[in-house]
């Protein structure tokens, strides 16, 4: 029972690592031709974890090209983040996910596990 306890309490934690919202984004024409914008907001709600990073990718995970001023970002913990992914319109027919996945600090001579988390929007085309 315990050992039960123990594995719920560890998958429900990894479940709220971080947010992204929203979760069906709205795609929007930008001021330059031919290229897309998609506006997002990231929430960090986990306490060792400072620093993401953004993906775009294809119904089978394969990764599409993009633009943003930052692809990896410093978010502390309890901060939350506005950010802005261009897409070509090429690249917009096969987009489907916008991911932001923690990324965990190495230090050096310690050996440590630590879980990584992604967390995806789909694209509303």
């Amino acid at each position: 029972m315990l050992r039960l306890l123990w594995i719920l309490m560890l998958v429900s934690g990894m479940a709220s690592a971080h947010d992204l919202v929203p979760t069906y984004p709205e795609v929007k024409e930008s001021h330059i031709d031919n290229i897309f914008v998609v506006k997002l907001e990231t929430w960090n709600r986990r306490e060792g974890i400072e620093y993401f990073e953004i993906g775009v990718f294809d119904k089978d995970f394969n990764k599409v090209r993009f633009a943003s001023t930052e692809k990896i970002f410093q978010l502390r913990y309890l901060a939350k983040k506005k950010f802005k992914v261009y897409i070509k319109e090429s690249d917009l027919k096969t987009a489907m996910y916008i991911c932001t996945t923690s990324k965990n600090k190495k230090k050096l001579g310690v050996t440590r596990t630590v879980v990584s988390s992604k967390v995806c929007s789909k694209i509303g085309k």
